[in-house]
């Protein structure tokens, strides 16, 4: 039985194992992997996005025919959040707005981009690149039309504040993690998991709270540890939260040793304030490091999850697992692999439409740089084809990897490159590129293993 009351296999259960394991076996046996002939058009670069920042830099969201970007970006004299529309129809693309522009010495990064209705709203950490608990950072946000940001909240701690927002007929939601104080902040990964919400745009968002304390989860033989990198979904009846979360524990004695988990916890949101579950742990305890948790939500009401399991930079894994659905997927056939520059991680993003499931992610694939890999499933999950490349970028490092999909079923993916010289990274720009996601129909490849 899961945790949540469900049995862990049945009938569908081992045919996704059997699926899952037929494709390694395949690869293993054939000493090549096997990818898709992917038959979308060329991958264009977004307008003015070549001063891209490097930390978690970019988010999408959907509108009716309008996809919007938004990244954080450096340049000589100014930095902030900017974000771009692109039409659908005509493949379009604005010039960028900029949303976020801060005062010299401080910059902007960590951009969630929600569409709701006909509204759009950008929230970003601000702050201080040095020291996060030793100076302040502001969680700021913005609404498309808004003639200047306001700050949700200026006085928390932290190396990774990085608020996420979801709106529906319940008001807009957002979760982000901090330590309210310096000492909690550098005493060791002591951060809370913050909420807060507002009914409309027109509407005030409320003071943050404190929904799960850092020490909540923790083992109790762990002498520290706390909340990280929460990311947020609301069902289409706009009644229940997901929120999903990183899980630090660190160990002093007997021996010092650090344990990261996957987390979710769920609220009815059928009044304000929301009534929150007990936590539910995601990853499986053999999983010693699972990181960067994110979600879907489907259209039936189905949860899917992913994360990444971090072994080491040259050895990652991505997972999924539909909520009390049963087994844990490792959706790559090979490791990822990243530079050992940021992110360290291989970072994913998931998506769904329908009965559709996709879910993309950054890593070394074959001879080259790092690409972004997109691999889907039909059936919510029950099998999944083999992973394309998308990025098909020969020379830069395609990275930080956002996947949104539209009514008729299309994958829009969005990336960041860069070009890495020494221990630099030199931005290259933001690149979009879409279309139908690969099935059983289409023509498998052989290709060399790479052999890191």
């Amino acid at each position: 039985m899961t945790a949540l009351g469900i049995p862990l296999l049945s009938n569908k259960h081992v045919s996704r194992l059997l699926a899952a394991l037929t494709a390694v076996t395949a690869t293993a046996l054939l000493g090549v992997t096997l990818v898709y002939a992917l038959e979308w058009p060329v991958r264009q670069e977004l307008p003015e996005s070549t001063s891209v920042e490097s930390w978690d830099t970019i988010d999408v969201g959907l509108g009716s025919g309008d996809l919007y970007v938004s990244w954080a970006f450096s340049a000589t004299d100014t930095t902030g959040v900017q974000v771009v529309v692109g039409e659908l129809a005509t493949g379009n693309w604005s010039a960028p707005t900029t949303l976020a522009a801060p005062p010299v010495g401080q910059h902007a990064w960590s951009p969630s981009l929600t569409y709701f209705g006909t509204d759009l709203s950008v929230t970003w950490v601000q702050g201080s690149e040095s020291h996060p608990c030793a100076n302040p950072r502001s969680v700021m946000q913005r609404d498309l039309g808004d003639s200047s940001a306001q700050a949700i909240t200026g006085n928390v701690y932290g190396p990774a504040i990085a608020p996420d927002t979801a709106g529906g007929s319940s008001g807009w939601h957002m979760v982000f993690a901090a330590a309210p104080t310096p000492d909690q902040c550098s005493q060791g990964s002591k951060f809370d998991l913050y909420y807060a919400h507002r009914e409309s745009p027109a509407h005030s968002w409320s003071a943050p709270t404190v929904v799960i304390t850092h020490e909540a989860v923790l083992d109790p033989a762990a002498s520290y540890g706390g909340i990280w990198y929460p990311r947020i979904a609301l069902d289409d009846s706009n009644e229940i939260l997901y929120v999903v979360w990183q899980q630090e524990q660190n160990w002093v004695t007997p021996v010092i040793r650090l344990d990261t988990a996957a987390w979710l916890v769920t609220a009815t949101v059928a009044s304000i304030p929301p009534t929150w579950s007990e936590p539910v742990r995601l990853s499986p305890p053999e999983q010693q490091y699972a990181v960067r948790p994110t979600l879907a939500v489907d259209g039936s009401g189905q949860v899917h999850t992913v994360w990444t399991e971090y072994i080491r930079t040259d050895y990652q894994n991505i997972h999924y697992q539909p909520l009390g659905e049963g087994p844990v997927v490792k959706l790559n056939i090979q490791p990822a692999q990243v530079s050992n520059n940021a992110p360290m991680y291989a970072r994913s993003s998931i998506a769904t439409q329908g009965t559709s499931v996709c879910v993309t992610w950054h890593g070394y694939t074959e001879v080259g740089p790092e690409e972004v890999s997109l691999r889907c499933s039909g059936n919510q999950g029950d099998s999944w084809q083999l992973p394309v490349n998308v990025s098909e970028s020969s020379r830069s490092l395609s990275v930080y990897p956002e996947i949104a999909m539209d009514q008729d079923g299309d994958a829009h993916i969005v990336w960041a490159e860069f070009r890495l010289d020494d221990d630099l990274w030199v931005p290259e720009g933001v690149y979009y590129r879409a279309g139908q996601p690969p099935d059983d129909l289409r023509v498998f490849l052989p290709l060399v293993m790479r052999g890191r």
